[in-house]
């Protein structure tokens, strides 16, 4: 079944600056009982199913997806990793938090409607690992509309009602174009600092199949995706907050 995706994200480093936002979309919903007893085969299945889905009825039809059940025991370092036979396929990896406490989303856009088709296809019910039961599940984006709560050149306690905000405050959701994350306001968004070179410079001036996409880590940090693939670590280079949401199960 299709069922439309809201949800409330959250990102930020929370000793700078906590930005909310909300995702909508659309969901496909597979019943499946039992996780841990999906098997290859049964695997396969569903994708042939969605596979189906997307070429009789042209389900994915914009440039964004998210993965909306990436649990914290892996890290956006590992889902990188994963994808990266297709890399040169997306323009920007954002990393979110999510309502719920042991998962968290990440947010990819395509360079096109047709890369955004061929990912989709490829890694929906893929598994994370090749050694665990866990897959990865992809949602249809539409709009993805972000405001600051509060930012460390304000008082940390007092953080803005976002709901009296939105009241008083006329914005257009429908505007898919202002996901230029201008929400953050870390000065070093506009530069690789792995490479110390210009992030939108570098995308808009190379070919479309050169590995050019831009990762926003937890923090709002941002690099270039073939940067930070060499990081070893799983902390901001710049701030030390955590690149995505850690592990804190016991």
């Amino acid at each position: 079944s299709v069922s439309p995706l809201i949800s409330k994200i959250w990102y930020g480093n929370p000793q700078n600056n906590l930005i909310e936002g909300t995702l909508t979309g659309t969901e496909t919903n597979i019943s499946i009982e039992n996780e841990k007893e999906l098997t290859d085969k049964t695997i396969e299945t569903i994708k042939q199913y969605l596979w189906d889905i997307n070429l009789n009825n042209k389900y994915i039809t914009t440039n964004k997806l998210c993965c909306i059940n990436m649990k914290n025991k892996f890290s956006i370092n590992e889902f990188v990793h994963t994808i990266s036979t297709y890399l040169s396929y997306i323009s920007i990896i954002r990393v979110f938090k999510s309502p719920t406490s042991n998962i968290y989303f990440i947010y990819l856009e395509f360079k096109n409607v047709e890369f955004c088709n061929i990912f989709y296809n490829t890694y929906n019910y893929a598994k994370i690992t090749p050694v665990e039961n866990e897959f990865m599940v992809f949602s249809e984006i539409e709009n993805l509309k972000l405001e600051e709560i509060y930012s460390s050149n304000s008082n940390k306690d007092t953080m803005i009602n976002t709901s009296e905000k939105k009241q008083n405050q006329t914005t257009n959701t429908n505007n898919t174009n202002n996901d230029n994350f201008s929400s953050c306001s870390y000065e070093d968004s506009k530069v690789c600092t792995i490479c110390i070179e210009n992030l939108e410079k570098i995308q808009s001036t190379t070919q479309i199949n050169a590995i050019t996409g831009i990762i926003y880590v937890l923090c709002g940090h941002a690099f270039h995706i073939e940067c930070f693939i060499k990081l070893g670590d799983d902390k901001c280079p710049l701030c030390r907050y955590y690149l995505s949401p850690p592990n804190v199960s016991t």
